[in-house]
């Protein structure tokens, strides 16, 4: 059940691939490589109590969800990764952040030549992901490779020392989701070239994720 509910919160549509250069076909890392998954999940949350495993307040209470007995707290995961958990507010705070941002959207891109004709939940991530890549001494941090990516305009609310002034909210949940997978993936090619393969990855349905960028020639 833990591991279902983390690759359900954590990994939605991702799937890389591994393999040999001109080798065998690649190996693929899914959801439900659940070998490969398990093993990271428990090694990343190999700190947390069971009995914090238990979570019937807080977080998920103010977001509307009912209790989950074997799911850890997102504080609990940011806790195993690293990282700060969302913060623990009404329900009616992320909704007001979620339309704040929606509304913002427009104006964000309205000096955009590149801008699509609608600002959609990618491009949502995309601002998200700035605000945790340009957190110097984040695990998240990017170097600013998600900011580059953003209207040069307008991406100036989100630049450091600015990105350090938002509340947790959504933005901590897609930092969340990146340290997790970045774990995922470099243990496993760190393992598979422990072992002498040459190791091909590809990243499908990756949108503006910069994961490419940030992990190449690490191995």
């Amino acid at each position: 059940m833990l591991l279902r509910t983390l690759l359900a919160v954590l990994l939605p549509a991702s799937a890389g691939a591994f393999g040999p250069v001109g080798g065998a076909p690649p190996l693929l890392l899914r959801s439900s490589d659940t070998a490969a998954c398990r093993r990271c999940c428990d090694k990343a949350l190999s700190g947390v109590s069971s009995a914090r495993m238990v979570e019937g307040s807080g977080w998920w209470r103010t977001r509307g969800r009912s209790k989950l007995d074997s799911m850890p707290s997102a504080a609990d995961v940011g806790t195993a990764l690293g990282l700060p958990g969302p913060w623990e507010a009404p329900k009616w705070v992320w909704k007001v952040a979620w339309v704040m941002q929606k509304r913002a959207m427009p104006l964000l891109h309205s000096f955009d030549e590149c801008a699509p004709a609608d600002t959609c939940l990618n491009l949502n991530v995309l601002w998200w992901k700035a605000i945790a890549g340009n957190r110097k001494g984040s695990p998240t941090y990017d170097g600013g490779l998600a900011y580059d990516l953003l209207p040069p305009v307008t991406r100036g609310v989100v630049q450091f020392p600015l990105c350090w002034a938002y509340p947790n909210l959504h933005h901590q949940n897609v930092a969340l989701r990146t340290a997790f997978i970045d774990r995922v993936v470099t243990e496993r090619v760190t393992r598979a070239a422990a072992a002498g393969r040459r190791v091909r990855l590809v990243g499908l349905g990756a949108g503006f994720d910069t994961r490419s960028l940030r992990l190449r020639g690490g191995w």
